[in-house]
């Protein structure tokens, strides 16, 4: 059934629906559903360049065959090991992505500090629920990490990380970013631990 035809002016007669038959023609439809699978809109700008994938940096070992949930976890203690050697602060926004439940290492630092802020009086510090979305909040985390790292050698990845098209691939690509800057700063400030 047609939506009922309204008239846009007082001197148009109203059509009676029931008298009119109206037929369409799939097989445009149906042609345009089987291009768009072909040349969906990520196929197309990884096609034309704008989208792509990072190669890997040779040194380190790929970290594709992880899922979004293991790169998530692994970039957490690399976090964790880059606040420790450069002694900075975890600003909170960022910390507030922190996963909830997670089996962490035992020298973990930022679980405790994101449990003190929980329990502390500061409203200013809400963590992400535990029946928030992983995938969202990976992405999110995928995008405000980079943060730490720009004012670093491997920082500079605000349009990098805009044109690779999945948050899988990002989170692969800043674990490897922050590896290395953990390796060079390890080297530079000797060892940590």
């Amino acid at each position: 059934k047609v939506l009922p035809l309204v008239p846009y002016s007082k001197t148009i007669n109203p059509v009676d629906l029931d008298s009119v038959e109206v037929t369409y023609d799939t097989t445009d439809i149906d042609d345009a559903l089987l291009i768009k699978e072909e040349t969906s809109l990520e196929h197309q700008l990884g096609a034309c360049g704008i989208l792509h994938t990072p190669l890997s940096h040779p040194e380190i070992d790929s970290h594709s065959k992880f899922s979004s949930d293991e790169l998530e976890e692994q970039l957490w203690i690399c976090i964790d090991n880059y606040l420790r050697i450069t002694r900075k602060s975890v600003q909170a926004e960022l910390l507030s992505l922190l996963p909830r439940n997670n089996k962490w290492p035992s020298n973990f630092l930022l679980e405790s500090t994101a449990a003190f802020l929980e329990e502390s009086s500061d409203a200013s510090f809400v963590r992400v629920a535990e029946h928030y979305p992983a995938r969202r909040r990976q992405k999110r985390l995928s995008y405000a990490v980079t943060a730490l790292l720009e004012q670093t050698e491997v920082g500079n990845l605000r349009q990098s990380l805009l044109e690779i098209p999945s948050t899988q691939a990002r989170l692969s690509t800043i674990v490897e970013r922050f590896e290395i800057a953990n390796d060079d700063l390890s080297d530079e400030f000797g060892e940590f631990m």
